[in-house]
């Protein structure tokens, strides 16, 4: 059935006036993720949308986030390539999924000053939540698409309970770890490090070869059951999903990894079978470290170019573009390698060179302002009071009685 039959303007206006109570408007797109009902909202903030209400990023944005929804069981919160977020739901005939419910995009809270232009958001309206707020909206909106029968509750609730049930895979194994006893995984465990060492190293002839030898310490009694054996085995996946972790890779992407090898270990039924799947399982996770490598050395030389270059109106798509990676991935990988935002880390090294210049010269505020490269003399002086307390004229004098 094509969700336009299904969802006719009343009921829509029913299902917005509904999730309009927490702050937001919705969406409704088909099953290729093109928007059916803007209703005179404007829900992307995509320039795109903006012009034909067509952007094939944001369609392919809304699928997966309708496919990782029906996954894990839950509504899903999806990162969008305006560096914004939302919150989709599939919209279901049984079990058949004929389109999406999606909440505008939202501004996370702290993710606020990734906006370099403050105007931006207050002219588009955009809506500002915090993490707590989040979560009340998400329960929410489930609470709302069951009420308008728009999703398969039962669906949900078993896929839900498989999530949880993986989760504690690792208790389990961990259990099953400590009551070994038989000399035969003696080696097992004890190439465990030199395993994570390869893995951390990006050396994958030398961590599939110790791989194999762990393998047949495992596989080295025939009395044992195949179904322990994939217990083991799971556990040396969760070995290598930590030692991808420890190397730099985002947790949030070998989840979703690991739910998928998971799910693919549920079909292997021989050892020989077993063995290709986790050599493909390994590589695939050496693969991500060596990806997060090669991003955290881009991310070093944009930081060298940052500092050589922050008197200049250095943009966040300039930048990104220099780093070949989208605005929203780059300012996400920025401020995990730095602990600050890009413009929060070019300010900060503006306001620190600022100190320099008003104890060094006789130039004026304006003056230090247009040499750093600000916007303006007002915004200077806003940014430089928030970090240091005091206006740019107050530390000058301040700083002189001391002397």
């Amino acid at each position: 059935m094509k969700i336009d039959k299904y969802i006719d303007n009343t009921l829509f206006e029913n299902i917005k006036q509904e999730v309009i109570s927490s702050g937001l408007i919705v969406s409704i797109c088909d099953t290729n993720g093109l928007f059916l009902k803007y209703n005179n909202y404007q829900t992307t903030f995509c320039k795109k949308c903006e012009e034909s209400n067509i952007c094939p990023q944001c369609a392919r944005e809304n699928i997966f986030a309708i496919e990782e929804s029906m996954r894990f069981g839950e509504v899903y919160i999806m990162n969008s390539h305006t560096s914004l977020i939302f919150l989709a739901l599939p919209i279901m005939i049984n079990q058949e999924v004929i389109g999406g419910l999606l909440t505008t995009r939202i501004m996370p809270y702290e993710s606020r000053e990734l906006f370099e232009d403050e105007k931006y958001i207050l002219e588009k309206s955009i809506p500002i939540i915090n993490s707590e707020q989040l979560n009340k909206i998400r329960d929410n909106l489930f609470g709302i698409a069951i009420k308008f029968n728009l999703v398969n509750e039962s669906y949900f609730k078993r896929k839900k309970d498989i999530n949880i049930h993986e989760s504690n895979i690792a208790n389990v194994i961990h259990k099953k770890k400590d009551n070994l006893i038989n000399n035969k995984y003696i080696l097992y465990h004890y190439r465990e490090k030199e395993l994570i060492s390869k893995i951390q190293s990006g050396d994958k002839r030398a961590a599939v070869n110790i791989l194999n030898e762990m393998l047949v310490r495992v596989y080295s009694d025939p009395n044992e059951k195949f179904e322990i054996i994939k217990v083991y085995v799971t556990e040396l996946l969760v070995i290598i999903s930590r030692a991808a972790i420890e190397g730099g890779t985002s947790s949030d992407r070998l989840w979703g990894m690991n739910y998928s090898f998971l799910y693919e270990l549920g079909s292997v039924d021989n050892q020989v079978e077993l063995t290709h799947w986790l050599v493909r399982v390994l590589e695939n996770y050496i693969d991500e470290v060596s990806k997060t490598k090669y991003v955290k050395n881009r991310m070093k030389s944009i930081i060298d170019y940052i500092y050589e270059n922050y008197k200049n109106n250095i943009r966040l798509e300039e930048i990104s573009f220099k780093a070949n990676l989208s605005a929203s991935h780059f300012a996400h990988e920025f401020k995990r390698e730095t602990g600050m935002s890009f413009i929060s880390f070019v300010n900060d090294i503006k306001l620190k060179k600022s100190t320099e210049l008003l104890m060094s010269t006789n130039l004026s505020i304006i003056q230090i302002a247009i040499e750093l490269g600000f916007s303006d003399q007002s915004y200077f002086i806003r940014k430089f009071k928030s970090k240091y307390g005091v206006t740019p004229f107050e530390y000058k004098k301040i700083s002189k009685r001391k002397i």
